[in-house]
């Protein structure tokens, strides 16, 4: 009886591995017919896409080369050449493919799908071709739990300009994670003529403490004179952070107001901010502020007086003439630092600057 049961385990377990191995056999023959048919399809469609761009086809023509094409064939093919081409010319395949049956069946299933990978292949579609009626589709996307399908979305700004959108990308920032986070800044910094508003008013009304510290980096990275007064309203903020944040932002702003703001960040009472602002007077070349960047060279936070010094290197010989004073001085913080900082090489300066 143990004999035949062990018997028949064993027979059941051979032809489990049997069935498995059959099956792994299949998949892969098939997966890798699926790879070839969709190369094949993408040379295909490739060629029509190239040719209806060279006024070597029709409109109609390129359509007819998309029927019976996978539909993430084709959105990889459109992607390529939207990455390598605009303007009028992109816009006449846009509405070529927008014009199709194939368009409104494949994107607003996709768009809504439970499955992440369907909504990140409609994400990637609307960003190269969509147009003010896909906005509650890109809304929707924006929102998504999936960092690449909100990344892919946004990309939509690029091509249209959408305050309520622009809104959104800013309040999922604050919760995005670093990458995810640049990668949304990228895309909003493209539509400027936007931002900038919305933007401002956000400024004067962030009561939230890591948006107005978000608000404020992406304000340094616009570089608009329209947001000086904004970013002067916060130098004093009780928040030490966002003190840090102004005074980072303002080494994108060579003005001499920004340079007298900067002189007074460095009395802060803390040393990070006062680190800070050091460090942008030699970002934006404040040769005005050699005094009271010598003065920082005594500080008695020792990051303090190196980025001191570094910004007085960085001002040429107005701030050279500065540290080779100091090194003959009685100051023995200021002498050391400014003996450490003249031996530096170029290499090594821009290290500390990076």
């Amino acid at each position: 009886m143990t004999a035949t049961l062990l018997a028949i385990v064993a027979t059941s377990q051979f032809m489990f591995f049997v069935v498995m191995f059959v099956w792994l056999a299949v998949a892969r023959i098939y997966d890798e017919r699926r790879k070839r048919r969709r190369r094949v399809e993408g040379a295909r469609l490739s060629r029509a896409l190239a040719d209806l761009l060279g006024d070597r086809s029709t409109p109609e023509q390129f359509v007819a080369e998309m029927d019976g094409c996978d539909g993430e064939v084709i959105v990889a093919v459109l992607h390529q050449y939207a990455a390598q081409i605009g303007g009028d010319p992109w816009e006449r395949v846009v509405h070529a493919v927008r014009n199709t049956a194939w368009f409104d069946r494949f994107i607003t299933p996709r768009a809504r799908s439970r499955f992440w990978w369907q909504r990140l292949v409609a994400a990637r579609l609307l960003a190269i071709a969509g147009r003010e009626q896909d906005l509650p589709l890109i809304r929707t996307l924006v929102r998504d739990r999936n960092p690449a399908i909100k990344v892919s979305a946004v990309q939509l700004l690029r091509r249209i300009r959408d305050e309520e959108v622009l809104q959104i990308v800013l309040d999922e920032a604050l919760d995005a994670k670093p990458v995810v986070r640049r990668y949304l800044f990228d895309a909003v910094v493209s539509m400027r003529r936007v931002l900038v508003p919305v933007l401002a008013a956000r400024l004067d009304a962030a009561d939230n403490v890591p948006m107005l510290r978000l608000l404020i980096t992406l304000a340094g990275e616009l570089s608009a004179v329209e947001f000086f007064k904004h970013l002067h309203a916060h130098v004093r903020h009780d928040d030490m952070e966002i003190r840090v944040a102004v005074a980072r932002a303002l080494g994108s702003y060579p003005h001499p107001r920004t340079e007298a703001v900067l002189v007074a960040l460095l009395e802060d009472g803390e040393w990070q901010v006062r680190t800070q602002a050091a460090t942008s007077l030699g970002v934006i070349r404040a040769v005005n502020s050699r005094d009271a960047l010598r003065k920082a060279l005594a500080d008695p936070n020792w990051w303090v007086r190196l980025r001191a010094a570094i910004a007085l290197r960085q001002l040429g010989w107005a701030g050279s003439q500065v540290l080779r004073a100091a090194e003959t001085g009685d100051d023995r913080f200021a002498l050391e630092m400014a003996r450490y900082v003249q031996g530096l090489t170029d290499e090594a300066v821009a290290d500390y600057l990076t």
